[in-house]
């Protein structure tokens, strides 16, 4: 997620890809005030950007859709294309692997 500095308004005036100086403040990539401030203009690196988080948003609904058909015994991962399947469970796996991960650093856990 991208890190946002702000003026004394509140308004955003800069995103980076890390915590940088005035930086601290972490958003997600989709949200409305990040989406305005790269539209400000409409750039090519302000739509691509708007694009990108597009496609990221697109590849989610598609995967929820997928998962959605399959809970319901519409399809079976099987009825997809090999290729597809394989980015399917990759996908997945590395979901889990977050999870985990999340897992063992929240507080709820117990584990730290």
């Amino acid at each position: 997620m991208p890190y946002v500095s702000r003026d004394e308004n509140g308004n955003i005036v800069g995103i980076f890809r890390s915590p940088l100086g005035g930086a601290s403040e972490e958003l997600a990539a989709e949200d409305p005030e990040i989406i305005q401030f790269l539209s400000d203009g409409g750039s090519s690196e302000q739509l691509k950007w708007e694009l990108f988080v597009s496609d990221l948003l697109m590849g989610r609904l598609v995967e929820d859709v997928i998962d959605a058909l399959i809970e319901r015994n519409v399809m079976t991962i099987t009825d997809l294309p090999t290729g597809a399947q394989r980015k399917l469970m990759r996908r997945r796996h590395l979901r889990q692997k977050m999870q985990a991960a999340d897992d063992l650093l929240s507080d709820e856990g117990g584990v730290l």
